[in-house]
């Protein structure tokens, strides 16, 4: 079972000292350690390596093993419930989130998973965005894809520049799936009733920035499993008519996006 545990834990965190000392503002003691999740063969802790700012550096152990990827301090963890019978059944998985600070980024994400066959661990990088929780319908976790927040078309020769604050840039989700005992992003035409929920959604929402409602639906369009010529007919109809000279260079970016999308870095826990 998954516990969250606020209280120093010695043992463990001799194990990770050796790792934290280089990033250390100066020597680290077993007291500044704290569990912050555990399930099955993995244990989270924080190490705060830099008290008088708060800041603490996030240790990932399995079967007592520090497989880290991170480096650099964060402002804080945060560990969800545990999620029983997920992605698999039998299976059980868990997010860590952490935080850099700042009013707008960052997040970073340890997403684990335990299964009778064997376990699995990959870190999300900082990004804006931010993973949700698990779907079991879909079998996957909701995720942002940052790509076009401040969105600013490169090379525009148009009058009217296109410029997109973080308030008007379209929040586009896409979604993390478990595949070989590993997480991937998804790819297009994989969950096509998952993206014509959220283009439907999308076309009814009458808040959101026109601009980014056609980015959004582009980019829906694609993850359906549309063709360029289809996601060009959705961008052609939705784009306000200030912005149809860019509409070629926001398609490029669009397919470009849906293609590059790579957030996830599956963690060699075998050694």
């Amino acid at each position: 079972m998954f516990h969250s545990l606020l209280r120093p834990l010695a043992v463990v965190c001799c194990l990770f000292l050796a790792a934290c000392a280089g990033h250390a503002g100066k020597e680290a003691s077993p007291e500044m350690a704290t569990v912050q999740a555990k399930m099955g063969y993995f244990t989270v802790i924080s190490v705060a390596t830099q008290p008088e700012t708060g800041l603490v550096l996030p240790a990932l152990l399995y079967k007592n093993q520090d497989v880290s990827p991170i480096t650099d301090p964060m402002r804080s963890l945060s560990a969800s419930p545990e999620v029983q019978d997920f992605p698999l059944p039998g299976c059980e998985s868990v997010t860590v989130e952490m935080f850099t600070g700042g009013a707008n980024c960052c997040f970073g994400y340890y997403l684990l998973t335990s299964c009778p066959d064997g376990s699995s661990a990959a870190y999300i990088e900082p990004r804006n965005g931010g993973l949700d929780n698990a779907q079991h319908a879909l079998r996957a976790y909701p995720l942002d894809d940052p790509t076009f927040f401040y969105y600013e078309p490169k090379s525009q020769k148009s009058v009217n520049k296109l410029s997109l604050s973080r308030v008007e840039s379209p929040r586009i989700t896409r979604f993390l799936v478990f595949e070989n005992n590993a997480w991937r992003a998804d790819k297009p035409g994989e969950l096509p009733a998952a993206y014509t929920s959220l283009l439907a959604q999308t076309r009814k929402d009458k808040d959101v920035n026109r601009t980014a409602k056609a980015i959004s639906m582009t980019y829906y369009t694609l993850m359906i499993g549309g063709n360029d010529a289809a996601a060009a007919r959705v961008l052609k109809r939705s784009l306000p008519g200030t912005y149809a000279p860019l509409a070629s260079v926001i398609l490029a970016d669009i397919k470009a996006a849906v293609a590059e999308f790579d957030p996830v870095r599956n963690l060699d826990i075998s050694k």
